[in-house]
């Protein structure tokens, strides 16, 4: 090929027709390929929105449930403190009860509880000898 100076007017015009034929040709490839590309997006969003549409839908109604069960959870467990306060309550109550009636009941003096159990044994003696003259025992 020769350099554009040395080309003649029509020699000139060859080559440029040349170029534009070339020109028009990669602008058809262009422009087709844009279409396909466009095409294949059109065909993708038609079948891919739909099921993300789903998709976010049923992670909304999961996060929905979700949302209920922690605020059950969370009654559930306030509900359970205070009942553990209230077992707590009860039991503190109840020791210092159980600890004042175990003192009691170490402060009884056995063995003078059954001398005097004995000693009332041996003064009712006479008097059920005494019924016993009336009839009644």
């Amino acid at each position: 090929m020769k350099n554009v100076e040395e080309l003649n007017d029509r020699e000139l015009m060859q080559e440029i027709l040349k170029a534009q034929k070339q020109n028009s040709f990669s602008a058809w490839i262009n422009t087709i390929s844009n279409v396909l590309a466009a095409a294949v997006m059109i065909v993708i969003l038609i079948l891919v929105v739909p099921q993300a549409l789903s998709t976010m839908k049923n992670v909304d109604e999961m996060v929905t449930k979700t949302s209920a069960i922690v605020e059950h959870a969370e009654s559930s467990l306030n509900e359970i403190d205070k009942m553990v306060g209230n077992v707590n309550t009860l039991v503190e109550e109840n020791t210092e009860d159980v600890d004042a009636a175990l003192d009691k009941i170490t402060a009884i003096d056995i063995e003078s509880l059954n001398e005097s159990i004995r000693k009332l044994n041996e003064a009712i003696e006479p008097l059920t000898g005494l019924f016993s003259v009336f009839g009644r025992k």
